[in-house]
C-alpha cells in the first residue's frame, strides 16, 4: 500500500532520515574495530546474518569463491570464526562493530554484492542490515543481488527500523539489480514493492543437499568424531534445539530411551550456545534426569569422552557431528536438510511456522516421508530405540529430493542476463 512518502524524491527522504537519525542517536557511531587486511582486487561482498544463510546459499557462495576474493558481513559477531572456518581466505566483518561503511567500501572496492536470503525488505527479518549500507554500496557502482529471497514479515524492532521501512520500502528493493525468490508469493510481493529482474528459482537449500563434505574444527572434535565412528554403540543427536521447551522435550527422551534398554551415546547442540541461560537450563535438566555430560568447549585435547551426553556448545560444528551419528532430532523451524544429506532417520515436532524459510523444506520432506513427526518425549525416545535397531535405507533422501534442486542454476541465469558473471 502506497503512502505519501512514496511520492517524495529519495534525496529529500534521505535528508529527512539523516537529520532524524542524528537526533535519535543515543551514542556516537562506533569506530571501525576491524583490521582491514590488504585488498587484492576482484572483491565480492556477501551479507549472511548467520551460518544458516551461509549454508542455504552455499552452492552459489562456493562458486563465487573460485572467481572472487570474498568479504563476508554479518550482524552477529559470534559467527565470525565459523565463517572463517568455512572460507579461510575470506575477510569477515561484523556490522555490530562497523563504524564507517564508506571506509570499508573505499578499501575493499566491491565488484558484486550478494544479500543471502534476508532481509528482502527493510528490517523484514530477524537481522540488522541498514538501507544506508546498501545505498552506499550501490552508489559505489556495484551490482547488487538478492539471492534465495525470503520474507519473514517481522515488524520493525526499533524506531530507526520503523523509520527506514516508512521512508525507503520501495527504494530498498529497487537497489537490487537481480532478485531470485524462493517461491511465487515472495516474487510477486517483491515485484509489487518495486523489484526488478525478479525470478522464481526455488530454494537453494535443495542444491546443498548433495554436499556431504565436512570440516573438523579442531583436534578435540577430531578425537570425538573418531570415538563416535569407531564405537559399536549407536549415537543420537538433537541439533538446533532452540528453546527451553525443547530442552524439556529431548533430554527426558534420552532418559526414557536409556531406561528402556538403549545402550548408546547422546549429543545435544543448542541453537544459541552463546546464551549462558540456555546452557544453564540444559545442564540443570541433564543433572535432574541423572545423565552424565560434558560440554565440548570445556574438554581438553587428548582426553577420552566418558559421559553419556556431549553438549555441543560451539558454533559451526553441527554438520561434522551429523556425519557420525545414527539418528537425529531437528529443532523446530530449523534446516532438516543437513542431517538428511547423511541419510539419517529424522524426527521433528509439529507446528512449524509458515513464515520461516525452513517451512517449505519441512513441508516437502514431510510429504516425501523423510520425517517422523512426534508430540512428546516418549515418542522421541521410541524413535531413538526403533531407528538405532534398523539398517539404514539405500533409498536415500538425496535421490528423493533431487527433483527440487536447480535453484542455483536459475539464479546464475538471472544474473547473467544483466551481466555475464558465471
Amino acid at each position: 500500500m502506497q503512502t505519501v512518502f512514496d511520492w517524495l524524491p529519495e534525496s529529500l527522504k534521505w535528508l529527512v532520515y539523516s537529520v532524524l537519525i542524528r537526533l535519535l542517536a543515543k551514542s556516537p557511531s562506533p569506530e571501525n574495530s576491524h583490521e582491514l587486511q590488504p585488498s587484492d582486487g576482484h572483491q565480492c561482498w556477501l551479507f549472511c546474518s548467520t551460518i544458516g544463510e551461509v549454508n542455504a546459499c552455499k552452492p552459489l557462495i562456493d562458486e563465487l569463491s573460485t572467481r572472487f576474493n570474498l568479504v563476508f558481513f554479518t550482524d552477529r559477531s559470534n559467527y565470525i570464526a565459523t565463517f572463517k572456518q568455512l572460507y579461510p581466505s575470506a575477510h569477515v566483518i561484523s556490522l555490530e562493530q562497523l563504524g564507517s561503511v564508506q571506509t570499508v567500501i573505499d578499501h575493499y572496492q566491491p565488484q558484486q554484492v550478494f544479500i543471502c536470503e534476508i532481509p528482502a525488505l527493510p528490517n523484514d527479518a530477524p537481522c540488522k542490515l541498514s538501507y544506508d549500507f546498501l545505498r552506499k554500496v550501490k552508489k559505489a557502482g556495484t551490482k547488487l543481488h538478492l539471492i534465495n529471497a525470503w520474507l519473514y514479515d517481522y515488524g520493525p524492532a526499533c524506531r530507526q527500523d520503523k523509520l527506514e521501512r516508512l521512508l525507503f520500502r520501495q527504494e530498498y528493493v529497487k537497489l537490487f539489480d537481480t532478485i531470485s525468490a524462493q517461491n511465487e508469493d515472495v516474487a510477486s510481493r517483491l515485484i509489487e514493492a518495486g523489484g526488478k529482474n525478479v525470478v522464481v528459482t526455488g530454494n537453494m537449500k535443495f542444491d546443498a543437499l548433495t554436499d556431504s563434505t565436512v570440516k573438523v574444527k579442531d583436534q578435540i572434535s577430531m578425537a570425538l568424531l573418531a570415538q563416535y565412528t569407531q564405537s559399536s554403540k549407536p549415537t543420537f543427536i538433537a541439533g538446533c534445539v532452540s528453546g527451553f521447551w525443547e530442552y524439556e522435550l529431548v533430554i527426558p527422551a534420552m532418559r526414557w530411551a536409556l531406561d528402556r534398554g538403549f545402550e548408546g551415546h547422546f549429543i545435544i547442540a543448542p541453537r544459541h550456545p552463546e546464551k549462558p541461560e540456555h546452557l544453564a537450563k540444559i545442564e540443570q535438566l541433564l543433572t535432574q534426569y541423572k545423565l552424565t555430560f560434558g560440554c565440548k568447549s570445556q574438554l581438553e585435547e587428548g582426553v577420552d569422552f566418558p559421559f553419556q551426553v556431549l553438549v555441543l556448545d560451539t558454533i559451526g560444528e553441527l554438520k561434522s557431528y551429523y556425519s557420525v551419528v545414527d539418528c537425529a532430532y531437528i529443532g523446530l523451524n530449523h534446516n532438516v536438510l543437513e542431517p538428511l544429506a547423511f541419510n539419517l532417520p529424522l524426527v521433528v515436532t509439529g507446528n512449524w511456522n509458515q513464515q520461516f524459510p525452513s517451512y517449505p523444506v519441512y513441508y516437502e520432506t514431510k510429504k516425501l516421508g523423510l520425517l517422523h513427526e512426534v508430540n512428546c518425549a516418549a515418542d522421541i525416545g521410541q524413535f531413538i530405540l526403533d531407528s538405532t535397531k534398523k539398517t539404514p535405507s539405500s533409498n536415500d533422501a538425496a535421490n528423493k529430493l533431487q527433483k527440487l534442486a536447480g535453484a542455483t542454476a536459475k539464479c546464475k541465469q538471472n544474473i547473467n542476463r544483466i551481466q555475464p558473471l558465471f
